[in-house]
């Protein structure tokens, strides 16, 4: 899709849910009269990761036996694709902050993989094979028990979105040392949930992380702190509301615009909501047929195109997955 292509979808979309608050200023100048601009948090399950974390000393059993760690250091986690560019600088950068730590008893899980491995590997070679750890990729089931069974995640974050293996170890109760780039700040609040250090600065991300190593209070009190920040703003449940309502207010607005006026919905209740004159896909005359055009900014570029619009169903296909939406669309001209 070429960008003038992508600006006629941004002006045409009803309703841009948008999960990192950094591209709002950038849409702002771009989208439709009639767009409204929602504030989609990142989310995960949160009750999935938190079952990790109350497994904590089975896993670490576990995970100590199969990588040789040893139980009694911290374990750092960092979870990253390896591939050049700003993903190989923050290991880079990870790996010339770890060096100013070797005095502190800590060993570095690295989960992860891709086409930079072999320049990976010597950026943390420095620290000494007893201190890192390659466990490569791991599958969707296989990752949180590295979250579980960790004291800290640690990634520099260099020109990073808002880095989602940020929110998954907060929700697993695992404090972050990061970098402040991008929309990171809107995953991790520092000082709260992890501590965020100037991007770019290893001196500063070092000097972050020893703060943490040395204060293992300040760690438990942010741990409790990143399972009740991620249960009540980044969990899917809190996600579904937001979509639940946002897609409740745009299509009671599109359906007004088609026929000119809605019928009474009651008192405080909109049209399109339970109960309201048109929900169950009671739309206007003039809409059937038509298509309420939303646009999604989503965490990997995935998007599926909805073969008719209801309020409650979406053209019989697959359910979306993880941090995938419908993108209900028509034609380009609408």
């Amino acid at each position: 899709m070429g960008h003038q292509a992508t600006l006629a979808a941004i002006r045409a979309a009803n309703v841009i849910f948008s999960i990192n608050p950094a591209d709002a200023e950038a849409l702002q100048p771009v989208v439709g009269e009639q767009t409204r601009l929602v504030d989609l948090p990142a989310f995960v399950d949160t009750a999935a990761y938190r079952r990790m974390s109350e497994q904590h000393d089975r896993l670490r059993r576990e995970l100590a036996y199969r990588h040789k760690l040893e139980t009694g250091h911290l374990w750092l986690l960092s979870v990253a694709m390896m591939r050049t560019g700003d993903k190989l600088a923050s290991y880079r950068l990870l790996g010339e902050a770890l060096e100013q730590l070797l005095d502190l008893y800590w060993q570095l899980i690295v989960v992860g993989d891709g086409n930079a491995r072999e320049e990976v590997v010597r950026a943390l070679a420095p620290l000494g094979e007893d201190r890192v750890r390659f466990v490569g990729a791991q599958s969707e089931t296989g990752l949180p028990p590295y979250y579980g069974a960790a004291d800290l995640c640690v990634w520099p974050a260099v020109n990073e979105a808002y880095g989602m293996a940020l929110l998954e170890a907060q929700a697993a109760g695992l404090p972050v040392v990061a970098g402040g780039a991008g929309g990171v700040s809107s995953i991790v609040e520092s000082g709260i949930t992890g501590l965020l250090s100037t991007p770019g600065d290893a001196s500063a991300f070092a000097r972050a992380l020893r703060n943490l190593i040395d204060t293992p209070k300040r760690r438990a009190a942010m741990a409790r702190a990143a399972f009740e920040k991620t249960r009540t703003l980044h969990d899917i449940a809190s996600a579904a509301q937001i979509l639940d309502r946002a897609l409740h207010q745009a299509l009671a607005t599109w359906t007004d615009g088609l026929d000119g006026g809605a019928p009474s919905a009651g008192p405080g209740r909109s049209a399109a909501e339970p109960g309201g004159p048109r929900h169950r896909g009671a739309l206007a005359p003039a809409a059937r047929g038509r298509r309420l055009c939303l646009g999604y900014q989503p965490a990997r570029p995935r998007q599926r195109d909805c073969a008719a619009v209801g309020p409650s169903r979406c053209g019989g296909r697959d359910p979306p997955q993880r941090n995938e939406f419908w993108r209900l669309g028509g034609p380009a001209a609408h």
